[in-house]
């Protein structure tokens, strides 16, 4: 059996693509933790400045029946300069990755991962909070995630509510 798609590691592609989230970030998207800038780390984020990280966390995981479909809880952490911009940072991207309009992908898939993501749902509100080394603010969220433990080579899918294809 094939090693799980790296998953978390598909949400950092998708997010750069996203226009708005970018125009906030730039390229400060991470998995596991905060890139502060250091001798050892040149590249890190100099704050206060906006970025994100997102965390698989322990918890419940679920499985559908004898599918190898997997949900999982994702912490997403959204960093901004102040509480506020933080704040506007987790709302843009929530809302690229869930738009309301149902006739928008609702899923994505990173080929070059091999990962497919099925559906996203926010598990609770998200919350303000400091992180507790730099005191930088931060807007926490968790989410549950379902993914294929499959690895997939489809270059294209939509897992939106009225989605259609043709073969034109």
């Amino acid at each position: 059996m094939p090693a799980i798609p790296n998953w978390v590691a598909a949400f950092i592609t998708q997010t750069r693509l996203f226009p708005e989230v970018t125009a906030i970030i730039e390229n400060r998207v991470t998995a596991v933790r905060v890139r502060t800038f250091s001798p050892q780390d040149p590249r890190g984020w100099h704050m206060p400045t906006s970025g994100i990280v997102y965390r698989s966390i322990a918890g419940a995981v679920r499985r559908e029946y004898q599918a190898p479909l997997r949900w999982q809880p994702l912490q997403v952490e959204c960093y901004g300069a102040d509480d506020r911009i933080a704040d506007e940072l987790y709302r843009v991207l929530w809302s690229s990755f869930v738009p309301q309009d149902m006739f928008k992908p609702h899923g994505f898939v990173v080929p070059s991962l091999g990962a497919s993501i099925m559906t996203i749902d926010e598990l609770a509100a998200p919350f303000i909070d400091y992180e507790r080394d730099t005191g930088w603010p931060r807007v926490i969220g968790n989410w549950w995630v379902q993914f294929s433990e499959i690895p997939t080579n489809i270059v294209y899918a939509s897992a939106a509510l009225g989605a259609t294809a043709s073969a034109t």
